[in-house]
């Protein structure tokens, strides 16, 4: 009895792991910028492409067994040098300012070359589609974490929410 808990726990903690990752991170093919200078965005995902963002683009809002919502996003990024890269993406509500959500990863980069890091989940305070905006910050990190350079962009997005 005592193994079937702990098999029940461990496939419990193994499809709800709070501290797991579901990103992808992935050394894209593509061609370096004209200037060769260190770039950054954010975008989705869609049929296996990685596709820049547009403006007031729809973001789906996804609901989780759990009760709680966020949306995934894309970032894309040209790297000259440094392994280790953060990304920081703060999501705010256009109307009020209010933050809808933030969330904070690492990945090691394919540098020189561009990395692109798919599913970046960003947990929602609020459900309900809305105008949003989305702040992403990508900072190369020195072998101590601290950031040595950042590439910031701002986006708006809406947020559509078909739950």
């Amino acid at each position: 009895m005592a193994r079937h808990a702990g098999m029940f726990v461990l496939a419990l903690l193994t499809a709800c792991n709070p501290f797991g990752s579901s990103e992808d991170v992935v050394c894209a093919e593509t061609t370096p910028p004209a200037d060769g200078a260190e770039t950054a965005t954010i975008g989705q995902l869609e049929q296996e492409q990685f596709v820049d963002v547009a403006d007031n683009q729809s973001y789906p809002m996804h609901h989780g067994l759990q009760g709680g919502q966020h949306i995934d996003v894309s970032v894309r990024f040209f790297g000259t040098d440094g392994s280790k890269w953060k990304h920081d993406l703060l999501v705010t509500d256009m109307g009020s300012g209010v933050e809808l959500g933030r969330t904070q990863i690492e990945v090691d980069a394919c540098v020189p070359g561009w990395t692109e890091t798919h599913y970046i989940r960003v947990v929602l305070d609020e459900e309900g589609s809305r105008d949003a905006r989305i702040r992403c910050v990508v900072s190369r990190l020195d072998g101590d974490g601290e950031i040595v350079r950042s590439l910031e962009g701002e986006y708006t997005i809406k947020i559509v929410d078909d739950g």
